[in-house]
């Protein structure tokens, strides 16, 4: 099967509607397919509102114009009575968690500037036939959507070097970092949160890479280094997600040094 029939894969991947053997081979495309990745994290408060209150989706669809490559590969799969047998079954383990959370900790003077938020979780690692160390890193994400920050981030900080010894793929390991270092920020511990961030922006995937830069700079700024969060930011200046967003923060950084 061709990439681009996989890509196609997508929305069904997200609303659980693949058997296990389709499952599988989309997953192992998914980890080296920066695109998938990048839709995942985009698609995932709709895919969550799909999952959890369809009629609410579907208002919201035909008040807004929805991004293409989502409505597309959706009509493709929710037509009736398909959409009627998937939606009360999907195992969608997608849940988006866009809370901005108040830095408690040791007062920096740059702390205001910080942006400290949950990542939505894409759940593509929870899959059939998982290992000891990848069922290690799915519970520790159960910690996350629980919002137990704390225990989440020392779980799955555990989860990675675990997913590292046990030889799974990197994408699984960077990604579990990535979302160990944002539990710590949202426990308010931006020294383990950086350590985990550092690791995880070295991702060969894109996606994973900037998310984790972008909350490294974060991490900096609460740690009273701007020119650490400077340097983080510089690196997200071609970055579709972070671009605009980095050149802001770092340009309010400039100003007030």
């Amino acid at each position: 099967m061709s990439e681009q029939n996989m890509c196609d894969r997508l929305a069904a991947y997200e609303l659980g509607a693949l058997e296990s053997e389709d499952r599988r081979a989309f997953e192992d495309h998914l980890r080296d397919c920066a695109e998938c990745q990048d839709e995942l994290y985009d698609h995932a408060p709709a895919a969550a509102l799909l999952a959890s209150a369809p009629g609410t989706w579907a208002r919201r669809m035909a008040a807004t114009t929805p991004r293409p490559s989502l409505a597309q590969r959706l009509a493709s799969w929710l037509r009736p009575p398909l959409a009627r047998a998937l939606v009360p079954v999907a195992t969608v383990a997608l849940l988006a968690l866009v809370l901005l959370q108040p830095w408690q900790g040791p007062v920096s003077p740059w702390s205001d500037l910080a942006v400290v938020e949950a990542l939505p979780w894409t759940g593509q690692q929870v899959r059939s036939g998982a290992d000891d160390a990848e069922r290690a890193f799915a519970a520790a994400m159960e910690l996350y959507v629980a919002r137990d920050w704390a225990d989440a981030g020392i779980a799955l900080a555990d989860a990675a070097g675990a997913l590292a010894a046990s030889g799974a793929p990197s994408a699984l390991h960077d990604q579990a970092r990535l979302y160990a270092g944002v539990s710590h920020l949202l426990a308010d511990d931006a020294t383990a949160a950086a350590s985990q961030l550092e690791l995880a922006s070295t991702s060969a995937l894109p996606p994973v890479a900037q998310r984790a830069t972008w909350n490294l700079a974060q991490a900096r700024l609460l740690l009273d280094d701007p020119d650490g969060a400077l340097a983080a930011l510089s690196s997200l200046e071609s970055s579709p997600v972070y671009a605009a967003r980095a050149g802001e923060l770092a340009a309010t950084i400039h100003e007030r040094r």
